[in-house]
């Protein structure tokens, strides 16, 4: 039964505090059969081993942030908003950029709509025997650390964020300088709500400065970030496509380049 997305550490206490009263509350991770003074009187079980899955409740507890910092969030954009005003952004553009009440209440429930998924880490997708007795199968596995770059548009960081946590991944998000104090705001609500469930708030990165220089060094971090995917405009693609020395996804046309 743990495949199913009403699973969540909430069940998992109250499955816990079922067959051992005893635990103390506060350390459910040390939740162990054997630490039962006696196993002859515990209730049947079906036991299945399941892996962690990265984003039920840290998803419901950065949507819920999302809905309860909609003003702060909405102040912050209105900054943005007004220096790409000035600065003569086009209003396609600043379209893409603003937030709204109705469009951040989108992103949290794009968030718990993700968080809902069946967890794709671990999954066999194939698999054989060969003659020899040999099982061979493909497994899905998370790819490390994934860099994304993106334009002006703020419910990417959400999105690319919740995406990357589903699938076991960390990621490094580095958006343009037109949303910086939108991403900003987003970005570290979702930190918190990492701090919350005890994860490490450094899964999820923003790079703070927005300069081209940032973004030329983050397509250069052999070793350091396994795969890189633009988010944007053919112009962005094509550039980092070019310049990128690590491999580099490109979602438009469904290809890898290593």
């Amino acid at each position: 039964f743990t495949d199913t997305p009403m699973w969540n550490s909430l069940l998992s206490r109250k499955m816990w505090q079922f067959y051992l009263p005893s635990l103390p509350a506060e350390h459910p991770e040390y939740a162990s059969l054997l630490l039962a003074p006696s196993l002859h009187d515990l209730p049947p079980a079906y036991v299945e081993s399941a892996q962690y899955d990265c984003l039920h409740d840290e998803g419901n507890a950065y949507a819920q942030a999302l809905r309860a910092a909609a003003p702060e969030i909405l102040a912050a954009n209105a900054v943005d908003l007004a220096a790409a005003r000035e600065s003569g952004m086009r209003d396609a553009m600043l379209d893409r950029l603003t937030l709204t009440e109705a469009r951040i209440e989108a992103m949290a429930q794009g968030v718990e709509d993700v968080a809902a998924q069946r967890d794709p880490v671990g999954r066999v997708l194939s698999g054989e025997t060969r003659p020899n007795g040999l099982k061979i199968e493909k497994v899905t596995v998370p790819m490390g650390v994934i860099g994304i770059i993106f334009e002006a548009r703020p419910n990417v960081t959400v999105d690319a964020a919740a995406l990357c946590l589903k699938s076991g991944n960390v990621c490094i998000l580095r958006g343009g300088k037109e949303a910086i104090r939108s991403n900003r705001c987003v970005a570290e609500l979702m930190r918190e709500a990492l701090r919350s469930v005890g994860l490490p708030e450094d899964c999820i990165s923003l790079v703070q400065d927005t300069s081209h220089e940032t973004a030329n060094e983050l397509m250069h971090l052999d070793g350091y970030v396994d795969v890189l995917i633009p988010r944007g405009g053919a112009g962005l693609i094509r550039r980092v496509l070019e310049t990128a020395t690590i491999p580099t996804i490109d979602i438009v046309q469904s290809a890898f380049t290593a």
